[in-house]
């Protein structure tokens, strides 16, 4: 991964290293074990002071997104760690049951009375509907939402079902949310919030797993429909994550004037952006620019979506 710091945008230097590797993370262009340049490397790369680099680095590995190993480097931290113990769980069921089964055939029972003999105690183990439950913690209400639904029609010959949560709620009145959290399979978030939700939920009620999301076709191919001379703005709901949002618009959209950027909460500064673009990016979470949007300017949503892939490494340990 190629990092860059833009020092014209409102952004301490710190904050847009940190956000480029937590989003690169989040969104699947960093995976887990790979490794990030050295201190030294990154500081001279970027020309910033080695110090910014390892502050950086400490309060990723205290978020548990990196870890960093004396001698040999910091690495990206296993999120799908999860997935490992889901493969493990499952490969010792499978002993178990053979072993049940090789000691029943010793003792002279026929492969027909082992089954129907398993078909009747498994019928009195049925698991209740809420056991298809799986629950995905977010950051704002619509994109969750948007997530889930897009989680359960990549799973959707498994059957489940994907309640959405947000971060702020389960922190703030975790008991209401409590009874479907503990009948959950599993519990999804970001990479970005995995740290978080797991100290919630861990070992106690659920098991936590993050999964990659990147950024959606939908919004891919908006963006690389804009004409080469939109005018357009940027309003993203994290100061660290404006520098990645950039690098996405160029990569599918190729305008001839950079975007004029904004960050939530700057409302004057905003408004007057508004009043020189023809289109709006803005981030998941910025919804509320929306309400004084001029209805000349189009907006779109900076949309991700989740990686396939990812989730379907969950399958074996949600059957």
């Amino acid at each position: 991964m190629e990092f860059q710091l833009d020092r014209n945008l409102p952004i301490p230097l710190a904050e847009q290293i940190r956000g480029q590797i937590k989003y690169a993370i989040a969104y699947g262009q960093l995976s887990s074990g790979e490794s990030l340049p050295s201190v030294r490397e990154l500081a001279d790369q970027l020309k910033v002071a080695p110090m910014t680099i390892s502050r950086v680095y400490r309060e990723l590995a205290e978020e548990s997104l990196v870890i960093s190993r004396p001698r040999s480097g910091t690495f990206v931290a296993d999120m799908a760690r999860i997935n490992g113990a889901a493969n493990l769980s499952y490969q010792n069921l499978r002993q178990i049951l053979y072993n049940a089964v090789s000691q029943a055939r010793l003792m002279g029972h026929s492969l027909e009375e082992i089954k129907d003999t398993f078909d009747s105690l498994i019928s009195n183990f049925e698991e209740p509907p809420a056991s298809r439950t799986v629950i995905l913690v977010g950051n704002f209400r619509l994109t969750t939402e948007k997530y889930a639904h897009a989680i359960e029609e990549i799973l959707h010959d498994m059957d489940i079902r994907v309640m959405p949560l947000i971060l702020s709620d389960l922190k703030s009145n975790f008991a209401a949310h409590q009874e479907v959290i503990q009948k959950a399979r599993l519990t999804i978030t970001v990479a970005t919030r995995f740290n978080e939700v797991r100290a919630l939920l861990e070992p106690k009620y659920s098991r936590v797993v993050a999964v990659a999301f990147s950024i959606s076709k939908g919004t891919r191919s908006i963006l690389a429909e804009l004409p080469g001379d939109t005018r357009l703005g940027i309003v993203t709901t994290y100061p660290e994550f404006l520098r990645p949002m950039l690098e996405g618009l160029h990569s599918f959209a190729i305008l001839k004037d950079a975007p004029q950027c904004a960050i939530l909460g700057q409302t004057e500064q905003i408004k007057e952006m508004f009043n020189q673009i023809d289109v709006l990016l803005y981030a998941s979470g910025s919804e509320e620019v929306l309400e004084y949007l001029p209805a000349h300017v189009r907006s779109i949503e900076f949309l991700h979506s989740p990686v396939p892939e990812s989730l379907n490494r969950l399958r074996p340990f949600l059957e």
